[in-house]
């Protein structure tokens, strides 16, 4: 009995982390272009595009927290801490399209390699954090962890896997 349980949960986390997998594909995919498409736009053209999107919001609401923090951010973001940011995002989402890519195609040794890489990248992450705090960044420290977690379990599990055979 106990063991169909533990081989139930380890099905469903395995599901979990085919899922996770496929989302950061996807989320490597659109930071990959949106890295590229941010470094050729301007500032105020970032800013007149958050402005618009905001706009209903702040009218029926003038003190929104985060109509009113996208809008200001929007409103003080300079050349270089846009290309800073753009930077950032197209190698995120290079390692992402890394991870999807190798994880689909079942290369086990990229495993710890992403591990690795991701590991350094929170700690980049929580330390920008410290110095300059940032929701999105702090969403994004927290889904990294997660994946971080799911991929060593299933690492670890399928490890055990291929040594029992």
């Amino acid at each position: 009995m106990k063991q169909k349980n533990r081989e139930r949960v380890e099905e469903a986390k395995e599901a979990i982390f085919d899922v996770a997998i496929i989302l950061k594909g996807v989320n490597g995919i659109i930071e990959f272009v949106g890295g590229i498409f941010l470094f050729f736009i301007s500032s105020t053209f970032i800013s007149r595009i958050v402005a618009r999107v905001f706009s209903h919001e702040l009218g029926d609401d003038p003190r929104d927290f985060l109509a009113n923090y996208a809008v200001n951010f929007a409103q003080n973001l300079t050349i270089a801490t846009k290309e800073f940011i753009a930077l950032y995002i197209f190698i995120h989402g290079i390692i992402n399209l890394f991870l999807f890519t190798t994880v689909m195609k079942k290369k086990y040794w990229a495993y710890p390699i992403a591990l690795v890489v991701l590991c350094l990248l929170i700690v980049y992450q929580v330390i920008r954090l410290t110095h300059l705090f940032s929701w999105i960044l702090c969403i994004i420290t927290i889904v990294d962890v997660v994946f971080i977690y799911l991929m060593y379990d299933q690492y670890t599990h399928k490890k055990r896997k291929l040594l029992i055979m």
